[in-house]
């Protein structure tokens, strides 16, 4: 993508680096694109369900299997946990965690949506 420019009657032309500060290249015929397969998880997501399922046999609390495996914050293993079990290959790759997850998730939203807590009974 070119851009031309005029200055005192001579025309110049401009890359598109200059309308592009992040330097990112335009997609031209020539640009190779990497299809991942859909039904394979990425080695973070997988982590991310195994440290789900086996946290509690060798840790006392989750945060420290989270800090100790993940080396990430819970916040940000919380978010992507809750990205991860919404995927279809993380329901292949584990059902039984991928949809115990997913139950207790509604769970607590529709306990939230009542005025409740996730441990009183509906009415």
């Amino acid at each position: 993508m070119l851009c031309q420019l005029s200055y005192s009657g001579a025309l110049r032309y401009r890359s598109f680096y200059w309308l592009n500060p992040l330097r990112i290249p335009p997609l031209t015929s020539q640009t190779t694109t990497v299809q991942l397969d859909p039904g394979i998880l990425a080695e973070h997501e997988r982590a991310v369900l195994t440290v789900e399922r086996s946290w509690w046999l060798t840790y006392r609390s989750k945060e420290t299997a989270i800090r100790a495996e993940l080396t990430r914050a819970p916040s940000t293993y919380y978010r992507l946990l809750h990205d991860v079990i919404d995927r279809d290959r993380a329901l292949s790759f584990d059902p039984l965690v991928v949809l115990r997850l997913r139950r207790a998730r509604r769970t607590r939203r529709r306990a939230r949506s009542e005025g409740r807590t996730v441990s009183s009974p509906p009415n």
